[in-house]
């Protein structure tokens, strides 16, 4: 399935550009795709900058992503550039790599800006973030989500922050549906974008001692799917 117009990029120039500076590649769907129109969150391995690109260029669905919010400020990119992508990086030294985040910050501010991203606020102002996120699953669009944080003991996926499960019972009360949430591991090895069977949140049952549950099984989903080489349907 062709990548489709995404809010004011064409995705698939993009997707020309990509392959032709980057490697291709495949989505692989162990579980049925979900029906267009039909909005869920897919939960993703950061797995750094990779990620991002790949889900960005060659995910074939329309969907909004979730950016912290330091991302999305040309004042406060390059500072968080540095601090989150360079700082293992000492070749060229400190100065060297303060000075090409604060060249890179512009450009990926323009392009992050027309995925029409949904912004992650911390603290006392993440209900701003659930309300857009929400108010866009209704509208039909999916959301993408990278919720990882720290390292991973195994290598494979670090623990999930819970907030973005927030956005089930909201969309319940809103819609009388339950939300799914699928797993999706970013395999560099092979090049795969790999989905997993989605995770629902249980409405007929108290949401606070469901999070941290969910967000270890869809953890523990993502780790499998990174070790499992199973055909796509």
């Amino acid at each position: 399935m062709p990548p489709r117009h995404r809010y004011g990029i064409t995705l698939s120039t993009a997707r020309w550009l990509g392959a032709k500076l980057l490697p291709l590649w495949r989505v692989v769907w162990l579980t049925p795709e979900p029906p267009s129109g039909e909005p869920c969150v897919f939960v993703c391995k950061h797995a750094k900058t990779a990620g991002p690109i790949a889900m960005t260029l060659y995910f074939p669905r329309v969907f909004r992503p979730w950016i912290i919010d330091q991302m999305l400020s040309v004042t406060t990119m390059p500072a968080y550039l540095k601090t989150e992508f360079f700082h293992a990086r000492t070749r060229l030294g400190r100065a060297a790599y303060a000075w090409l985040a604060a060249l890179i910050a512009p450009v990926a501010l323009w392009v992050l800006r027309r995925l029409r991203p949904i912004s992650g606020h911390p603290g006392m102002n993440a209900g701003s973030t659930i309300q857009e996120s929400v108010d866009s699953l209704v509208a039909g669009v999916d959301n993408v989500v990278f919720p990882e944080f720290g390292e991973p003991a195994d290598g494979g996926c670090a623990k999930l922050h819970t907030g973005f499960l927030y956005i089930a019972p909201e969309y319940f009360r809103i819609t009388g549906n339950a939300l799914p949430f699928y797993p999706v591991a970013i395999r560099t090895a092979d090049r795969t974008i790999r989905v997993g069977a989605p995770v629902y949140v249980d409405p007929t049952h108290d949401f606070g001692p469901q999070k941290r549950q969910l967000a270890d099984r869809l953890r523990a989903d993502i780790v499998r799917l990174l070790r499992d080489d199973s055909p796509s349907h």
